[in-house]
């Protein structure tokens, strides 16, 4: 029986005399009050996730692999993950600006590559470059999960 089934009957029984208007209210209440404990539970999704810290560690870390989905995806959400609670969680801060510095580095190394691709030298570390950019945010995401910051090697500090 639904919530608004279950009303219309203690309207019912109140409207015929069967309840007095105290029972009525209280039952009202318990059946208002049991519907929003009931719609509490459904509500643990992803912002409940979000709330914690080690979660949204891994997701920071994770969201990189966006880029793979989105153009720029794995670019823009992590860094705006970052900003968004960097002020209010110190590992929030430490961990985006790892993976800030990474990401810029990884841009570095992606060009000289580029340019080492003239000369054929430059495939090899494009593919290895490949290959980080998935394994170093998978590793980063199981360590942030742990409560530790692992440190992307290769990567430079400019933050």
């Amino acid at each position: 029986m639904s919530l608004s089934d279950e009303l219309e009957k203690l309207q019912e029984l109140h409207a015929a005399g069967a309840l007095t208007d105290e029972e009525f209210e209280t039952a009202k209440a318990a059946l208002l009050k049991e519907d929003r404990d009931v719609i509490k539970d459904l509500g643990t999704g992803v912002g409940d996730l979000m709330k914690d810290e080690d979660t949204y560690l891994l997701c920071m870390h994770l969201t990189q692999l966006l880029g793979y989905l989105i153009p720029l995806g794995g670019l823009i959400v992590p860094i705006a993950m970052w900003v968004a609670k960097k002020d209010t969680s110190s590992a929030v801060d430490e961990h985006g600006k790892m993976i800030v510095n990474w990401i810029i580095s990884l841009f570095l190394y992606s060009v000289v590559s580029g340019l080492l691709c003239l000369i054929v030298i430059g495939f090899i570390p494009l593919i290895i470059l490949g290959i980080l950019t998935v394994v170093y945010p998978i590793i980063g995401a199981i360590k942030a999960k742990e409560g530790v910051l692992w440190r992307y090697p290769l990567t430079i500090n400019f933050l």
